[in-house]
């Protein structure tokens, strides 16, 4: 049995060719011909060679080698997948192919991969003889995976004046390239299946079914040598080393890029700080390394993403509003009905577009021409690598395959963060824990913690100052004695307001949570003494009900500052006194107050920036 693995052949490079200006080759016997647009740009893709003599012969038969030389260019193998498709079939093509085809060898390997040729059927085959027509449109359909569509179409009705010639097996094949408007018949309206086919009417079905996959927006993959698992989405930010892009299910990933990976655009290898943001690109992953970035250019597409509100239809035409993942801002658009929509990569009519579907949506000269729909119901565990509080908070995990995933959050509108079953806060997370973070809707509803979590009540006996950082040591309610590093990034509460953890003295009751030997995070229970201090951070957001303003005093740690009717806040940027609902998110701050009690209660604040 061969081993099933599971790769990825990158196919875009030849996909994406096919929208390019051809280079306008001519021939002698060509100019003029019916399959004159089709040959130029099958030999100026490099499927088709001239002769010597500056003819191209476009009535000469084809041989069948040839023709399934032909057909293996609907797919690009890379190395690793050559050398696996060789181990699989390139004793049997040696010893069953003459070796005056030796030319052939690895296309005829490569379309056994494919399944487009079985084995019996190439010993059966004669590979210098001609092919006839609706032996072609069996192997084609195979090349272009339409064998399920084909057996479904098998006792369709097709109006070809000879229809009742086609082979019994090979029915379904000629249908379906029919709907695909691959296949056509002659002048008279025959489709002469046993006829040989010429090099003319083999580079028309060929150029027609590398347009039909461009069409369907779809990759030609074999199964059995996917090497790489694949990540889409549009690139968000690019450098010399890194990348990251936002996916089709709005997962926002920074890749590390080694310089061994391949980086191309339409086919061309080029450097990865030369791959523009916004464009849609193809990540491919072998165990947790980036190997290759393909993506494509087209003059005058653009791409955008967000979440889709609603939608609407009349007269042709789907309206639809999206909230925009790059800014967050409500957007409306309106499609006519050449727009062609997917939904989880399947394609829908448009009355079965729905809300709240994460959207990508393709524009040609600012005109949608794609709107691509997923269901972004997921959840992803990692751990946290960094935390930041800015007015837009935003968080970094390492998640189970190693790739640093960016995780944004709405200050003002927190998910539910859950300890087991105890709602915390956004505050309390740590780097270096274990989380899993559920979206629904494309949303974050909950993030939940993990680990081993251990806590310990009792009274703080002393503070120690080591090279290491601060050890405490608590003697907890039997007496016994436990020493804990304190963990830089550690956070301090009363009650569920933040405090300083430098707020906190020996003699104090705490309960600490730690993880192993180190103090993540206390709760001041009660204090020997009060005392009046001040903080400095940015404000991230302002509560005029419950008049809390929220402050980042680092970039890791945020307090709840109260206010009251006796608090004044003082604006430099003023000059004088101002509201609290002039206050805006950004400013420098300098407040003064006590940070014992319910949290930090501000008698005064100076707006400094």
């Amino acid at each position: 049995m061969k081993k099933t693995i599971t790769r990825l052949l990158l196919v875009f490079s030849m996909i994406a060719s096919i929208s390019l200006p051809t280079l306008a080759a001519t021939y002698s016997d060509l100019t003029g011909h019916w399959a004159e647009s089709y040959m130029t740009k099958l030999s100026d893709l490099g499927y088709l060679n001239g002769y010597a003599d500056g003819s191209i012969k476009p009535d000469a038969n084809i041989s069948a080698v040839e023709c399934l030389a032909l057909l293996s260019r609907f797919y690009t193998a890379q190395e690793p997948v050559v050398d696996l498709i060789h181990d699989d079939f390139g004793a049997f093509v040696a010893q069953s192919v003459e070796p005056s085809l030796n030319w052939a060898y690895d296309e005829l390997e490569l379309c056994l991969a494919a399944g487009i040729i079985s084995e019996k059927e190439m010993v059966g085959l004669k590979l210098k003889g001609t092919m006839n027509k609706e032996t072609l449109s069996v192997f084609l359909a195979r090349a272009l995976q339409l064998t399920e569509e084909a057996l479904e179409l098998e006792n369709t009705a097709m109006d070809f004046v000879d229809v009742k010639d086609i082979n019994e097996n090979c029915y379904g094949s000629v249908a379906v390239l029919v709907n695909a408007k691959i296949l056509e018949g002659n002048s008279k309206n025959e489709f002469s299946p046993h006829l040989a086919v010429s090099r003319s009417v083999v580079s028309t079905m060929v150029v027609r079914g590398l347009e039909f996959i461009e069409e369907q927006g779809d990759e030609l993959l074999l199964l059995d040598y996917q090497i790489y698992d694949k990540h889409e989405g549009i690139i968000t930010q690019v450098s010399s080393t890194s990348l990251t892009v936002r996916d089709v299910y709005n997962v926002i990933r920074k890749y590390t890029i080694s310089p061994d990976a391949t980086i191309t655009q339409n086919g061309k290898t080029i450097k990865l700080a030369s791959l523009g943001v916004g464009s849609f690109a193809t990540v491919s992953v072998d165990e947790g390394q980036v190997v290759a970035v393909a993506t494509t250019r087209e003059e005058g597409a653009n791409w955008t993403q967000g979440l889709l509100n609603s939608t609407s239809s009349s007269r042709g035409q789907t309206v639809f509003n999206v909230t925009q993942a790059e800014d967050g801002l409500s957007k409306r658009y309106t499609t006519s009905d050449q727009v062609v929509y997917y939904l989880n990569g399947e394609e829908i009519p448009a009355s079965k577009v729905r809300k709240d579907t994460f959207a990508t949506i393709k524009f040609l000269k600012n005109i949608p021409v794609q709107v691509h729909l997923y269901d972004a119901d997921y959840s992803v565990s990692g751990t946290i690598e960094t935390l930041q509080y800015t007015p837009t908070v935003a968080f970094n995990i390492r998640d189970e395959d190693g790739f640093l995933r960016i995780i944004p959050l709405d200050i003002e509108n927190p998910p539910k963060i859950m300890r087991g079953e105890t709602e915390s806060n956004i505050e309390r997370l740590n780097v270096g824990e274990q989380i899993t973070v559920n979206v629904v809707d494309a949303e974050i509803t909950t993030i939940d913690t993990s680990g081993s979590t251990s806590k310990i009540s009792g009274t703080l006996e002393s503070i120690i100052e080591t090279t290491n950082g601060k050890t405490w040591i608590i003697i907890d309610e039997f007496g016994d004695q436990h020493t804990f590093l304190l963990d830089a990034n550690a956070k301090a509460y009363y009650g569920s307001k933040s405090i300083q953890v430098a707020d906190i003295t020996a003699g104090d009751s705490v309960e600490v949570e730690t993880h192993g030997t180190s103090i993540t995070a206390i709760t001041l229970e009660s204090s020997l003494t009060e005392s009046s201090t001040k903080i400095t951070g940015i404000v991230i957001s302002v509560d005029t009900k419950t008049k809390t303003v929220s402050v980042a005093t680092s970039p890791q740690t945020l307090v709840y500052v109260k206010m009251d009717s006796s608090s004044t806040i003082i604006s430099n940027l003023e000059s004088g006194t101002i509201s609290l609902s002039a206050l805006d998110v950004g400013n420098q701050i300098v407040a003064y107050g006590s940070t014992v009690g319910n949290g930090f209660l501000c008698t005064s604040m100076i707006v400094e920036g």
